[in-house]
């Protein structure tokens, strides 16, 4: 799995923040997590919502490593829920509809995720585009932040982007075909892309996150598109080759001899 996060605020959009973390596991028991979050029509020290939440779900989620993935997500989203809860009881509500965040474990080639708002998770398999967190955002309830959890499993060559709303647009008109149109798409391509949109990109302010998946393989034959021919043989012409052979076989004995 490689992991690759394109921050890009060339002309910081006013009253929008938008930031990502990466944090690896250390005892390699229950998997990396990554956050990526942004928030609109706030004030820069709002900046700290975000590193907060961040925090405390990193702390909840890396706390017990005898538990499984999905387990230590769902807990680490409840400490999330009750932070977000008590902001709000202290009156600070900036972040109530101006706020999307996507947080999401990856143990080998199994990812589970939560999101809230507009923020997308948009796969690559197959030459096809998937939007894996569609359900998600139809789900979401009021009653909690992150009130639901799923998860999928990447299989070798899956390209997984997690895009803040303010980035998805430019994702969707200028990257995704460009991307499609690379015969070999390799983790190298998506910096390159991104530079040749270097003068649309002034006008652009988000977070593109990128997973290159090296997961499960998928089944192919030794070489592609080659496979050995299956030979059938009439038992009759069976029977008459091993007489021939046994009869060659005697001779060259007595021969010999």
């Amino acid at each position: 799995m490689q992991v690759f996060d394109f921050n890009i605020h060339p002309k910081l959009k006013k009253g929008h923040i938008s930031k990502s973390f990466y944090f690896e596991d250390e005892n390699e028991t229950l998997g990396d997590l990554c956050i990526i979050g942004e928030l609109d029509n706030c004030i820069s020290k709002d900046i700290k919502t975000l590193e907060e939440i961040s925090n405390i779900i990193k702390k909840a989620f890396f706390v017990n490593n005898k538990i499984t993935t999905e387990v230590a997500l769902e807990i680490a989203l409840e400490k999330g829920n009750k932070y977000l809860k008590t902001l709000s009881s202290e009156g600070n509500v900036r972040w109530l509809g101006n706020m999307n965040i996507a947080v999401m474990a990856i143990k080998n080639s199994n990812i589970y995720f939560s999101k809230n708002g507009n923020i997308k998770m948009i796969l690559l398999r197959d030459k096809e585009y998937h939007d894996i967190a569609e359900h998600l955002e139809q789900q979401t309830s009021g009653a909690a932040y992150f009130s639901n959890t799923a998860k999928g499993e990447l299989m070798e060559f899956d390209k997984l982007f997690i895009l803040t709303e303010s980035i998805y647009e430019f994702f969707e008109l200028y990257l995704s075909q460009r991307i499609l149109r690379v015969e070999s798409f390799k983790p190298q391509t998506l910096p390159k892309l991104l530079k040749e949109a270097k003068e649309d990109l002034k006008n652009q302010t988000g977070i593109i996150f990128f997973i290159n998946s090296t997961g499960k393989k998928k089944h192919k034959p030794l070489i592609p598109g080659f496979r050995m021919p299956k030979i059938k043989i009439n038992k009759e012409y069976l029977l008459i080759i091993s007489f021939i052979t046994i009869w060659i076989i005697a001779y060259l004995i007595f021969k010999l001899n």
